[in-house]
């Protein structure tokens, strides 16, 4: 698994035994962590990861359609978070720092438009929902 945004790498705690772990942010966050730089859209490769998780960053990036297509063409299945413009009326978005504001039906164009084929749990908690992208090439 690929933690992309990692944070703090809680994620690596809840993987099953014998599951191989790798995290990535912007900085390094702890030994191993492996850097994202988003100027020039160089992600870490997907080497053998099976699956890239992201979890509430996607609000954050300047160029989200940038980052889709560099990450679809690396072929790995993509669980994200997001949190939909039609779950959040009356957060305060740009207060956040979120600098994406996309409705369900625009994030759904989003990933197709990058390469992905989706199955969404919209509002799964009642603000955020659970992208599964499949690249689709």
């Amino acid at each position: 698994m690929l933690d992309l945004f990692c944070g703090a790498p809680a994620m690596r705690f809840l993987l099953k035994e014998g599951s191989a772990y790798r995290g990535a942010d912007l900085v390094s966050r702890f030994e191993g962590c492996e850097i994202i730089d988003l100027g020039r859209m160089a992600l870490p490769p997907r080497r053998d990861s099976e699956l890239v998780t992201i979890a509430c960053a996607l609000e954050y990036l300047d160029d989200l359609h940038g980052f889709l297509t560099a990450l679809a063409s690396q072929g790995a299945m993509v669980l994200a978070t997001y949190h939909a413009s039609d779950d959040t009326r009356g957060t305060q978005r740009t207060a956040l720092g979120w600098k994406n504001h996309l409705s369900r039906h625009d994030l759904i164009e989003a990933f197709q438009s990058a390469g992905y084929r989706t199955e969404v749990n919209w509002s799964f908690d009642g603000r955020q929902s659970l992208v599964k992208a499949t690249p689709t090439g």
